[in-house]
């Protein structure tokens, strides 16, 4: 393949000087040796005349750029400074996401389910042990370990995790214009080697469109899909590394190849798209170094191969079938061929004119592209990136970029979901390649090249706009899933989600509207069956309730939430039985699931059966420490077995996690008592009654030490305290007899 219209020294290295006012495309710069020449010889771009001497400074050739620019400004664009200017306009204008609370489902289920809120579970995430357990993400076990280092410092606190995500883009945005910089470096007029300040203003206005591009913000803003930052940043590493390779240096070679490869597993780990690193290794090579020495290329490119399909290989070993059928889209694999490049071209249309995004995309949002002219539309895009491939290296590998960016979500192997914006996170990056090596071929023409630069800097007023419009949508779960049911009215998952967050604003009338709708449009929607059935037992309604998560179970057997929500409808229905059947059912499921066996603890706990209890109250904290409401059951139980010791150090470990936690206060006030430390114990029941003031417990505690102290008359007011809120309090009516009864004999002795 020839590629006249660049020539990059293959070292990585800032390329000898070149005559001032040589055309840049296919000169070979002076200083040159013949063993680092491009692979072919140049094309009709790359002639020059064998008259030509070398010269030291010169003014510019009649056909070099003149695009007026103050000192100041070239200073500006040439500085080292301008890879973190743009990444701080990056962050400021998605800094209105900090204040977003979390979107999607995920972060919220990562964190119930208390796995990445423990650091003692790291030991298995960097040894890929969380391979082979269930635990949510463990096929992606580098987001697994971003999103607990994340647990470690914020805990719950959204405004963390979007920090790091917004830093990941800003980082990825830096990066990328380094990375840019860095293989243009021999288009340049200027003496000192480095690109010419104009060719660095285009490049950083290429790097902001996909800075500020719309199609970023959903994983930008949805925590859940940082994974998609993550591959992002480390191919652009990995690229970056493979830049800076030196075959002939061994100790730089080490350390760039192990980063380089390195990078490849580290993004294979964050997302299955990770597979690409490996691959855009080898294609940087055959484009820009494959004439140097072959050894050292061998090892690095190897290592990144091997490195990749060994996380692959024990993906695959370790990790069980999911039990979730997934079918082609459009029923069968031929169908694939037809339907899918009706999407590539769909999304090629939102990155022209980034309207209408939809966090869910339905077959409906197809309707205006039909098969054959969005088959046409196809070979011609692929036809003009065949011609930009030929023209520039720099093209070509952004070509690569863009395809294998989408060949592992291109339903090529069937996927959850269809289509998404953060699919073109990674490809957006492909195109910002493409795009510089069009502005780039176009230097030879004065004007064409201001057209393109200006073009590219007028592009960044709407795509800045929009996106700060759609980070708005992202802020809530609220507002995106009403965004989206105006752009894919026919989405189930969009009325299900939508019906959530109505269900947690308390509408739960509302909610079972989207819920029912969501069926309408997808009966077999287990996640709207099981949602549903939680908004009928918010109603009262628990038969229907159960009845819906049975409907759930049917559809979709492994589902360990319809099984914990059946479990706990029917001990609220008194199946203590049929109860715990469901939790050992979720438990089988997913081990690792602390709610289920924190509910199945009070099913035993409820039967007296303390010994299980205990056991299962144990295994929830060992698996989500800071369970509060664990730590104080098994406080509860404790005690009852007379173990005061260790259920006091239960229940305070719940205080220092949730100082107004009333029934741990409580609990503490029990065992304190039993210690004989009334005065402690009476305060307690006092904090609680602050804190819970119709907690019959509470009261019947504080009269029974109030009935110690001989403060009769205010023992019998708490024991009418409690009666009031329970007239079924058994040991509150004893206690009120008893102290009624002695109240009388002193009045008699008076």
């Amino acid at each position: 393949m020839n590629h006249p219209g660049e020539q990059i020294d293959p070292s990585g290295r800032d390329p000898p000087l070149r005559p001032q006012g040589t055309n840049s495309f296919g000169a070979t710069p002076a200083g040159f040796p013949d063993s680092l020449q491009p692979d072919s010889a140049p094309g009709p771009m790359a002639k020059r005349s064998k008259n030509r001497q070398p010269r030291t400074a010169t003014p510019p050739a009649p056909g070099a750029i003149k695009v007026p620019l103050t000192a100041t400004g070239r200073n500006l664009v040439s500085s080292a400074w301008l890879p973190l200017l743009l990444a701080a306009i990056t962050f400021c204008v998605y800094a209105p996401s900090l204040k977003s609370g979390f979107v999607y489902d995920a972060p919220t289920e990562i964190l119930d389910e208390g796995y990445i809120t423990t650091l003692g579970n790291l030991p298995d995430v960097l040894s890929l042990k969380v391979l082979g357990m269930n635990v949510f993400l463990r096929a992606r076990p580098g987001q697994l370990l971003y999103l607990m280092l994340n647990a470690a410092v914020w805990g719950r606190d959204p405004w963390g995790y979007h920090l790091g995500s917004n830093l990941l883009h800003a980082a990825n945005v830096a990066l990328l214009f380094v990375f840019l910089r860095r293989l243009m470096a021999a288009e340049t007029t200027r003496p000192d080697g480095g690109p010419s300040w104009p060719i660095q203003l285009a490049a950083a206005a290429v790097t902001l469109i996909f800075a500020l591009h719309p199609l970023a913000v959903e994983p930008v803003s949805a925590v859940s899909y940082s994974s998609d930052l993550l591959v992002t940043f480390f191919t652009l590493l990995a690229l970056l590394a493979a830049i800076g390779f030196h075959p002939d240096h061994g100790r730089t070679a080490w350390v760039t190849g192990g980063m380089g490869a390195l990078c490849a597993f580290a993004a294979v780990t964050c997302k299955e798209s990770g597979v690409a690193v490996a691959l855009l290794l080898i294609v940087y090579w055959f484009l820009f170094r494959r004439r140097e020495a072959k050894g050292p290329w061998f090892w690095f490119l190897g290592a990144a191969v091997a490195m990749t399909a060994a996380f692959l290989t024990a993906r695959l070993l370790l990790i069980p079938p999911s039990q979730e059928h997934v079918s082609y889209l459009g029923g069968s694999f031929p169908q694939v061929f037809w339907i899918q490049p009706r999407l590539w071209v769909f999304m090629m249309g939102k990155m022209i004119c980034p309207v209408g995004l939809s966090a869910d995309y339905t077959m409906d949002n197809l309707n205006g592209i039909p098969a054959l002219p969005a088959l046409v539309i196809l070979v011609g895009v692929l036809a003009g990136q065949a011609w930009l491939a030929f023209q520039s290296r720099i093209g070509a590998l952004g070509v690569a970029i863009y395809w294998l960016g989408l060949a592992t979500v291109s339903n090529f192997i069937p996927l959850f979901r269809f289509l998404a914006d953060r699919f073109y996170y990674l490809p957006l990056a492909g195109v910002a390649l493409q795009l510089v090596a069009l502005v780039v071929l176009t230097q030879k023409a004065h004007r064409g090249f201001r057209a393109a630069t200006t073009l590219c800097l007028i592009a960044l007023v709407p795509l800045a706009w929009l996106t700060l419009a759609r980070e708005e949508v992202f802020a809530t779960d609220f507002s995106l899933w009403t965004d989206t049911l105006k752009v894919s009215p026919s989405s189930s998952i969009a009325h299900d989600n939508l019906g959530l967050a109505l269900a947690q604003k308390g509408q739960v009338d509302q909610a079972m509207v989207h819920f029912q709708e969501a069926l309408k449009i997808l009966p077999d929607n287990a996640e709207a069956h099981n949602n549903l059935g939680n908004a009928l037992l918010q109603m009262g309604r628990r038969d229907e309730g159960i009845v819906q998560y049975q409907t759930t179970i049917g559809i979709k057997p492994g589902f360990a939430d319809a099984h914990y929500n059946l479990g706990a409808a029917l001990f609220e229905k008194g199946d203590t039985d049929g109860a715990i059947t469901e939790y050992q059912k979720a438990l089988a499921i997913n081990p690792s699931f602390a709610k289920a066996r924190y509910n199945l603890g009070n099913v035993f706990l409820h039967l007296g059966r303390l010994n299980e209890a205990v056991a299962q109250y144990g295994k929830a904290v060992a698996i989500n420490p800071d369970y509060a409401e664990a730590r104080n059951n098994l406080g509860h139980a404790l005690i009852q077995m007379g173990r005061v010791d260790e259920a006091m150090a239960q229940v305070q470990r719940a205080l220092a996690l949730n100082p107004n936690y009333a029934d741990a206060h409580y609990n503490l006030g029990l065992a304190l008592e039993q210690k004989g430390r009334v005065g402690e114990a009476m305060a307690q029941f006092e904090t609680t009654l602050a804190i819970q003031p119709a907690y019959p417990e509470a009261h019947n505690g504080l009269g029974v030490i109030l009935a110690q102290k001989g403060m009769l008359a205010e023992a019998i007011a708490q024991f009418h305290e409690a009666l009031g809120l329970n007239l079924n309090y058994s040991d509150a009516q004893k206690n009120l007899t008893e102290a009624l009864a002695l109240q009388k004999s002193a009045q008699l002795k008076k």
